[in-house]
């Protein structure tokens, strides 16, 4: 077997062997064809080398590559050569990013690229344009059909036609277009791919200390894992934007109902972690705390804002905003009470009694979706004498 010239071009589509003097297992002559991937060569599960499509059967060295994104033929009996140290032939190919993560490199912004405007007959597909990157197991759809026309390409016959795994279910006419990978969503057209990354496998990058690091467009980073192999994972709460509040002491209305709350809105989803309620009254005493559920909105009454506090302030601004009533609500439907306790509130001058509650420490928090659902701190219609209380809320939302 004498090979002439050999062009490789890894991570863009696969290796084009052209030859002038190619023998096959039975002596005769192999095809050729000025798009060349007729010719191209695939690892076999035993470690035997073939063509994809059609196969010869001639022996050739190779060196598997495990951990490399899968690239074979749609029956599943090729994979993809590779340079190994002694200096065998690569014939597909992953690229390492700076990050040190395996995956495909897509020449292209988008999934799909065009091959002008072939003709379609059965199964074979003929008179795309000279030179175009195709390859078996790549994808092939005529670019005015809807998504779900993706065929399969099997390979190539002698002439160097396309043939599909499968008939065409769309309309054949006008321009088309290959993809590497087969596009799942849109009508037509082309799908963004953030930076060439497909979410293959890849290998963890050990990092024994903690490191800012990610693609140029901070659209994907590594898998990363400390000395002892561990994993390293982060709570979602530690990254959700998280805001406090805090009510100075203010007089209660006559037998108080909600003296506070805090309800959802329609942009974010609100999870309340913590209250605490503090305060005094002119002789010391006990009083009945609730934080009850409330499934419509408080109404009327007389509502104070709170000022909202963001524990980063690179986050946005909260979308909710709690408060606290100088004269009762019409308070909403109660869904029942879900935190509370009793608290004793000193007089002024023997110090601040509290409570505090919290929603979040044994499981999710108080989930608020949408303008109806809230909380509030209620007394449930009593008023301790001269009694006045601040109440401070933590929450965060995503």
């Amino acid at each position: 077997m004498a090979l002439d010239t050999t062009s490789l071009n890894p991570g863009v589509g696969g290796s084009k062997v052209l030859h002038d003097s190619l023998t096959t297992a039975d002596g005769g002559a192999a095809p050729t064809s000025a798009v060349a991937p007729i010719h191209k060569l695939a690892f076999g599960d035993a470690g035997d080398a073939r063509q994809v499509s059609p196969s010869y059967g001639f022996p050739v060295g190779g060196q598997p590559a495990g951990y490399a994104p899968s690239y074979g033929s749609a029956s599943g009996d090729g994979g993809s050569l590779a340079f190994d140290p002694s200096g065998q032939l690569v014939a597909r190919a992953t690229v390492l990013t700076d990050e040190g993560t395996a995956r495909v490199n897509f020449a292209n912004a988008s999934l799909s690229v065009g091959i002008g405007s072939p003709t379609m007959g059965g199964l074979r597909v003929t008179g795309f344009t000279a030179g175009s990157d195709v390859h078996a197991g790549d994808y092939f759809k005529y670019d005015g059909d809807a998504e779900s026309s993706w065929a399969r390409i099997d390979g190539f016959d002698s002439t160097g036609a396309i043939v599909l795994e499968s008939n065409y279910s769309g309309f054949p006419s006008g321009t088309a277009s290959r993809a590497l990978v087969k596009p799942f969503t849109g009508a037509g057209g082309a799908l963004a791919v953030a930076s060439g990354d497909t979410g293959v496998p890849v290998w963890g990058v050990r990092r024994d200390a903690l490191t800012t690091s990610s693609s140029a467009a901070a659209d994907y980073n590594e898998f990363a894992f400390n000395r002892f192999g561990a994993a390293y994972v982060t709570d979602f709460r530690l990254l959700a934007r998280t805001y406090r509040a805090l009510t100075a002491a203010f007089t209660l209305a006559a037998a108080a109902t909600d003296v506070w709350d805090l309800f959802g809105n329609v942009t974010t989803t609100v999870v309340v972690t913590r209250i605490r309620v503090y305060g005094t009254q002119t002789t010391g005493g006990t009083a009945d705390i609730r934080v009850r559920l409330r499934t419509t909105a408080n109404s009327a009454g007389t509502r104070v804002a709170s000022t909202v506090v963001k524990l980063e302030q690179a986050d946005a601004a909260a979308s909710s905003t709690p408060g606290h009533y100088t004269a009762n609500p019409t308070v909403g439907t109660d869904a029942g009470a879900i935190a509370g306790g009793v608290i004793y509130l000193p007089a002024p001058a023997n110090g601040v009694g509290f409570i505090e509650l919290a929603l979040g420490d044994k499981g999710k928090g108080v989930v608020l979706s949408g303008t109806a659902q809230g909380i509030a701190v209620s007394l449930g219609g009593t008023t301790p004498t001269g009694g006045a209380i601040g109440i401070e809320v933590e929450w965060y939302e995503f």
